[in-house]
């Protein structure tokens, strides 16, 4: 004898029930099987296909967290530590642009615009960062505007900042990061 249809899938529910431990768990499984039955599915889904989208990392002294040139997909927030962001001029070598701090950001000039990084950013002791990827930061975005256009009103000063002459050489798109903070 074969059997399809609802019928089958009645009788295999029906089966799973009474292979279950305990009434009080095979009441709330039929319950459960019978709201689906009725009622839509939940909208709320879990996005399993990326498992982190903010993670925190560690770099010792003297390491590179990425280099100009890299592709830009995240975003990163000094916890604690110092990092120098520096850019490679021609016929000058590394030029150090500046040091961030605690509280300091660093990587929107790529992540935001959506190209290559403006320059290498390296730690100057041990430092810890609040990585948020590309994702995550457009999530923010939509979530609260202000952020995006606090970050695009930093880039437009950082890329100000650039254009101007120092020691006689043009550097120019190079900031990847805020000035630190003064404490007043």
């Amino acid at each position: 004898m074969r059997l399809s249809g609802f019928l089958a899938w009645w009788l295999w529910r029906t089966i799973y029930l009474m292979k279950l431990p305990g009434l009080d768990r095979k009441i709330r499984v039929a319950v459960d099987w019978t709201l689906d039955l009725l009622l839509p599915p939940d909208i709320v889904q879990l996005k399993t296909d990326r498992a982190v989208s903010m993670r925190r990392e560690h770099f010792e002294a003297d390491q590179v967290i990425f280099r100009e040139g890299d592709h830009g997909d995240w975003l990163y927030f000094i916890v604690d530590g110092e990092v120098e962001v520096c850019k490679q001029v021609p016929g000058h070598g590394d030029v150090s642009l500046r040091r961030l701090g605690p509280g300091d950001c660093f990587g929107e000039i790529a992540l935001l615009g959506d190209h290559v990084r403006t320059a290498t950013t390296r730690s100057l002791g041990s430092v810890n960062v609040l990585a948020v990827d590309r994702d995550a930061c457009t999530a923010l975005f939509s979530t609260l505007p202000p952020m995006r256009g606090f970050l695009e009103g930093l880039i437009e000063e950082r890329l100000g900042m650039s254009r101007e002459p120092s020691n006689g050489s043009h550097v120019s798109n190079v900031v990847t990061a805020p000035p630190t903070r003064k404490e007043t």
